[in-house]
Formats: structure tokens, sequence, C-alpha cells
């Protein structure tokens, strides 16, 4: 949320130039990035008419999936996205988004979504043995017809 309130970032996108406000959003994602930071799977910013302005290379969306997501159409909308899960491509994130609001309140300028593929949690929990009968490297989303059982000891 605190990126959504930047007083640069608003002045880029309401009036200001967009290669500004892109290489604002480039510094946010740089710095959620970070190796201390939440590192997302899933990162984008984008304007009022949902196209982006930071979209990585090799980002699980592209741009013409920005504009059917529920999740970027909330945040466009004024609204936040908090901790949903966002199934896209045969991938399940954690996604949170807030709208990037005019200084006034009145109107979005645009929003961020970032959100962590939840494979990673599970592959955490078996890094530290709280998982048990998924092997290493394995997902615990099924991506065919039947669903893998998750034991616990």
């Amino acid at each position: 949320e605190a990126f959504a309130q930047d007083p640069a970032l608003r002045a880029a996108l309401d009036g200001g130039t967009l290669e500004d406000a892109r290489t604002i959003a480039a510094r946010d994602a740089a710095i959620l990035a970070s190796e201390d930071s939440l590192r997302p799977d899933l990162f984008v910013v984008f304007d009022a008419d949902g196209r982006p302005l930071y979209l990585p290379e090799g980002s699980p969306v592209d741009t013409n999936d920005l504009t059917k997501l529920a999740a970027v159409a909330t945040v466009r909308a004024g609204n936040r996205y908090h901790d949903e899960l966002l199934l896209h491509d045969g991938q399940v994130f954690q996604v949170s988004g807030v709208p990037i609001k005019r200084a006034d309140g009145k109107g979005t300028l645009g929003g961020f979504l970032a959100g962590v593929r939840i494979d990673r949690y599970f592959a955490d929990l078996q890094r530290h043995g709280f998982l048990c009968g998924v092997e290493p490297g394995g997902s615990v989303i099924d991506r065919g017809d039947q669903a893998q059982e998750l034991k616990h000891d």
C-alpha cells in the first residue's frame, strides 16, 4: 500500500509521463525483489486502463491477461484485492492488490498486484519437515484429474 501512496508515482500517472511512472514502478519492483523482501512471483503495476506500467520479463501474466483478470478489475475500480487466491494458467497465487488513487482521493490512476505461488508455502513447509508424501520439488497441486493426498505425521 505504501507504494500506491507514493506522491511521485501519483504525479507521474496524473499528468506526468508514463516513462517516469515506469521508472518508479521498476524501482518499487526492485525493492520487493530484494533478498530480505517478499520476492513476489507475480508483480505488476498498471494504469487506470489496465495497461502495464511494469510487467517483468518472465511474468506469469502478460499484457493481454491484465484486462481479463478479476483482480485487476477490482483494483481498477478503486477497491483492494486482499489475500485472495488467483488461478491463472494452471498456477495458483495468493494475491493482494491496491489501487493508486489520485491525491484528492477522487478517481483511480492505476494499481499494483503482487502475489506468491502457493506452491512456495508448501515447499517451505516441506523443507522444514511439516509435509510428508510430496516429492521434493514436486507440486502439492494436482494439475491432472486426481488430487494428491497430503499426509502429516
